[in-house]
């Protein structure tokens, strides 16, 4: 029954889009979802009625471009599942300080001139280049992308970012002859807070990592890095690299990834070490969360690492994985007492639930569609 009368109701819509649009209220000012066919019709209504976030879903736009928006007074916009032939032919988004991108094709034609844009959101969006995108004003930048190929961190001009995350629903990366790392964050030196989410790491530790950048990140202040494989070197000393690169870095959030096969390594795990530099030390880290920790031994080497380097570190949160048995999780907490600890003040906590700070949250159920469909298109050999 459900089902007849949303089709009803979509058959209603289609063929009186136009009375629809005359007969929209008179007091909607905040935003207006994508339902309806868009038209030129719109431009007038959404014109009359100072609208400032505007919402559009699964709409290829074509001719719709910059001359219709730009009448407009939008400060957020949000684009899901089209194709975009936008150009800036009367002067791009003059106020517009919120963008999204969602599942979303730029074509070569389409340019984003966006002087005021303050936040991009960008979920599975391809197009996008130094070529078409300009924000000069950019302060926060969240990107989830099949392929690392498609990010180009280093002409987009993040100089003025504040935070910056990213994620990868792919989790193949080619091999890279010259650090991705260095590449990376070479334009990301000024940004405040940094999150490294879903196979993202793997990405940077492709390359090799040095000890330390040699163009520093002094105005972090938060790192969280997800998904960390500590079987595997690279991403050990990438995460390290990171932390020696911050000297004013206050919280730290580690996560482990969730399903490794230890059977696969044997004993690598004894060739796992935290050099030990004399004289370094994070000097601002306050807090510390450590999710899914089993005891490794490069995870004891990390907390033996970061306690000892952190003169005011206060807490040292770790959440322990179900896998790790409860005698097991006794010794790994009795050897942890043992270690030295330049903060007289920091203490170690354990969580029962671990800490999830995820920044694409509010896009969590495209983001899951996205990767299942990526799967899918990876079992039948697509990609």
């Amino acid at each position: 029954m459900e089902k007849r009368m949303a089709e009803s109701t979509r058959s209603k819509v289609s063929r009186n889009k136009k009375d629809i649009i005359i007969k929209l209220p008179g007091n909607i000012h905040e935003k207006i979802l994508g339902l309806l066919p868009v038209q030129d019709a719109w431009i007038p209504v959404f014109s009359r009625n100072s609208i400032k976030q505007l919402t559009l879903e699964d709409f290829n736009l074509g001719e719709f471009t910059a001359l219709h928006f730009s009448s407009l007074d939008l400060t957020h916009l949000r684009p899901i599942s089209f194709w975009f032939s936008y150009t800036s032919a009367s002067g791009g988004f003059t106020f517009l300080t919120n963008l999204e991108l969602i599942d979303f094709e730029i074509s070569k034609q389409c340019i984003f001139d966006c002087r005021v844009l303050e936040k991009l959101t960008l979920v599975t969006c391809t197009g996008l280049s130094h070529t078409n995108f300009h924000a000069p004003n950019l302060k926060c930048l969240h990107q989830m992308c099949y392929q690392i190929s498609l990010l180009g961190f280093e002409d987009l001009g993040l100089e003025n970012l504040k935070e910056f995350s990213c994620g990868l629903c792919y989790c193949y990366v080619e091999p890279s002859e010259t650090s991705n790392l260095v590449k990376v964050f070479r334009s990301l030196y000024r940004t405040e807070k940094i999150y490294i989410a879903m196979n993202f790491i793997r990405y940077l530790a492709a390359g090799g990592s040095p000890n330390k950048l040699s163009k520093p990140l002094p105005y972090l202040k938060t790192l969280d890095i997800s998904e960390v494989n500590f079987l595997e070197l690279n991403e050990i000393t990438c995460l390290l690299c990171l932390v020696r690169s911050a000297p004013n870095l206050c919280k730290l959030n580690i996560s482990a990834e969730m399903y490794i096969d230890l059977s696969i390594y044997d004993d690598h795990l004894e060739n796992y070490w935290v050099e030990d530099f004399e004289g370094f030390s994070i000097d601002r880290l306050e807090i510390v969360t450590f999710s899914y920790f089993r005891g490794l031994r490069a995870e004891l080497e990390l907390v033996k690492f970061l306690l000892a380097h952190a003169p005011l570190l206060k807490t040292m949160f770790i959440h322990r994985s179900k896998a790790v048995k409860k005698d097991v999780s006794l010794m790994i907490a009795e050897e942890m007492l043992q270690y030295t600890r330049a903060s007289s003040r920091a203490q170690i906590r354990y969580l029962e639930q671990p800490a999830a700070i995820n920044v694409f949250e509010s896009f969590s159920d495209y983001v899951k569609i996205f990767c299942s469909q990526l799967l899918a298109q990876s079992s039948l050999g697509l990609t």
